[in-house]
């Protein structure tokens, strides 16, 4: 991959192909740092925060474009943290120096000369006029124009865009986002929704739930517009997304310009988009047309693309009795590049990542630091691994621990750091506490002492970051977590924004429960989910639910790999709690979820549906693939659970 042919990334490339003797000795020019100040706490982490921020701007700068996948600015970060290591004096602990390599499929790449859109006698052009969307069924369509409204059918919210519309056949024209109130907020938005969810839209809004209403109203293909009003500004139409695999939905999705949404309606000699948008907004009721017969038709294919990234790894080796057992310390150095993949804002402008996770990746290199230079290997040797791929389903953490240099049962703890920047009420949250009974005293007496608060997130966090491949594997893990935000997956993530002296806290504490974790005799037992769930009373919750959404719950772990090489198809279940439909119904670790009553699962998306549009008190076919065995299982949803 090409770097950058400035005399530093010059520097870093070199430094990637270099033998560990050479750059190891690149240490001894390090100048003094903070544990030189100590016992002086207010002192080093002062010098942290220094550190830390210097890093994290670096990281998240407009020159590393995002740290998108198989890009100049993932591959600078790569280098920046082996250089750093190496300036530490932590030995390479990758396959190759300090690099672990990874192939995976990063989706598909548009075949121009195979997709097409046209109307009459206007052809239009690809990437300027519209663009398919990755996760939508290839091929070819055709059919009259049709305006869908929001293409929104929601009977929860009490609106359907579908009901008593006749679209059989057609190619739907249907507005992003849903109905707007004045200040251009959801309409369907009550103000608890809000309050807990931070942000001004609710899941109705997905673009898969667009296309999955436009599917089931007989639609032959769906063309996105973004409103012309409260959106002002935005890109005409977003780059195609890399991120691709098998289709979601079962008809082709574009996303049109307004440009070309405007020649489509008066050629249809329907309303403009000002009007229509109008028309739904100001009365919050559908406004579904069809207009004169205007043949809409087009195709679109992809082809595969495969791509190596690299999980950055190395290790301090400890000496003594305990040397052979070993601690994890991570994060991931990923974020979505210019919003091609995750992204709650669309494509298009840099998604700096600097909460997400900048911020992690800083601290994992200062507890690196501090580590390195209080001198003392006794104890337990520490993995320090910056995961690459988190953000498309915790890729280069699972691949590091499929694939661990050492044996599982030799890993006593892994230590997850992910969002640390912003923090809500200057509290530290911590998932995966009861995965060992002797992470809590020690978090007791570490964090209160960097003058920061703590609070234990039970379940909430299960399964979210890098943590989980560890959880799953049977090692205790805990996940360092500051709080969401409204700017998480957007371009509003930026530097400035992070509380620089919270994140300098976090990491010293951290550092201080590592230390405790490398010397203590004392044995970690592992606590499965189930163990942990009994104890606190606390079932799994997601941070990003929306309130009262959906009704019932199934009680699995999935494997949250939204992206994979795997041809297989379903949902892979990681675990089933104790209690549940899913237990009761005879669902097993490993199972593949293939339907569920009428809805196909391929993915956690998939699995969503499903459960909102199943009812408490009833039973439901569930077809699932047991090793090479296709089974019908029967589950049985009870209570009101929103869980």
């Amino acid at each position: 991959m090409m770097i950058r042919k400035s005399a530093y990334a010059a520097l870093l490339l070199v430094l990637g192909c270099q033998a560990a003797p050479t750059v190891t000795e690149q240490a001894t020019t390090r100048s003094a740092t903070v544990a030189d100040m100590a016992p002086d706490t207010a002192a080093a982490i002062a010098e942290l925060e220094a550190q830390i921020k210097a890093d994290v701007y670096w990281l998240a700068d407009e020159e590393r474009g995002g740290r998108g996948l198989n890009t100049d600015g993932i591959e600078e970060s790569a280098q920046f943290a082996a250089l750093r290591f190496a300036q530490l004096g932590l030995e390479p602990a990758g396959e190759v120096g300090y690099f672990d390599t990874f192939t995976l499929n990063a989706g598909n790449t548009l075949i121009e000369d195979e997709t097409e859109l046209a109307f009459g006698d206007t052809q239009l052009t690809a990437n300027e006029d519209y663009v398919p969307y990755g996760w939508s069924k290839m091929g070819a369509f055709e059919g009259n124009l049709a305006f869908g409204g929001y293409s929104i059918s929601a009977e929860r919210r009490g609106y359907d865009d579908y009901d008593d519309a006749d679209v059989e056949g057609k190619v739907v024209l249907a507005l992003r986002y849903e109905p707007h109130d004045e200040e251009g907020a959801s309409l369907f938005l009550n103000d608890n929704e809000q309050r807990q969810m931070g942000r001004n839209f609710t899941r109705e809004s997905e673009l898969f739930r667009k296309a999955r209403a436009a599917e089931a109203a007989g639609a032959s293909a769906l063309l996105i517009v973004n409103p012309p009003m409260h959106h002002e500004g935005k890109n005409p139409v977003d780059r195609f997304s890399s991120r691709g695999g098998r289709a979601r939905v079962g008809i082709p999705v574009m996303q049109v310009s307004p440009e070309t949404a405007g020649k489509l309606l008066a050629a249809a000699e329907l309303p403009t988009l000002t009007e229509l948008q109008t028309s739904i907004d100001s009365t919050g009721k559908p406004n579904t047309l069809v207009g004169e017969p205007v043949t809409v038709a087009g195709r679109w294919n992809a082809e595969s693309e495969t791509i190596i990234e690299k999980n950055v790894v190395a290790m301090m080796r400890g000496e003594g009795p305990l040397a052979d057992e070993y601690i994890v310390v991570g994060g991931h150095y990923d974020h979505l590049g210019k919003g091609e993949y995750g992204s709650r804002s669309g494509t298009g402008p840099v998604h700096y990542g600097a909460d997400d996770n900048a911020s992690g990746t800083a601290a994992v290199m200062a507890i690196a630091e501090l580590l390195a230079e209080q001198g003392n290997p006794e104890g337990r040797s520490v993995y320090f691994v910056l995961f690459s791929a988190e953000e498309i389903g915790l890729i280069g953490s699972r691949e590091w621990v499929e694939d661990a240099p050492v044996e599982h049962d030799d890993i006593v703890a892994m230590l997850n750091y992910d969002m640390l920047g912003r923090p809500e009420d200057r509290t530290l949250r911590i998932g995966g506490v009861g995965t060992t009974q002797l992470f809590e005293s020690m978090l007791d007496e570490a964090i209160p002492a960097a003058e920061i608060d703590w609070v234990d997130t039970g379940s909430s966090m299960d399964g979210r970051s890098d943590h989980a491949p560890f959880d799953r594997a049977g090692i205790p893990a805990m996940f360092f977590f500051g709080s969401l935000h409204d700017d998480y997956h957007t371009e509003r993530d930026t530097p400035d924004k992070l509380d620089y002296d919270f994140l300098a806290r976090a990491s010293y504490a951290s550092f201080e429960i590592l230390e405790e974790l490398r010397s203590t005799t004392d044995t970690l037992d592992y606590r499965d989910r189930e163990q942990r769930m009994a104890d606190s009373g606390q079932t799994p919750s997601g941070p990003q639910r929306d309130p009262g959404e959906r009704r019932v719950r199934l009680g699995i772990t999935p494997d949250m790999s939204a992206y994979s090489d795997s041809e297989e198809k379903g949902l892979l279940v990681a675990g089933v709690s104790d209690n549940t439909p899913a237990q009761r119904a005879s669902l097993a670790q490993g199972d593949r979820i293939l339907k569920l009553g009428e809805h196909d699962i391929a993915d956690i998306n998939d699995l969503q549906f499903a459960l909102e549009d199943s009812e408490p008190g009833k039973t439901y076919p569930l077809h699932i693939k047991r090793g090479d065995e296709l089974k019908q299982l029967s589950v049985t949803f009870d209570g009101t659970e929103v869980n």
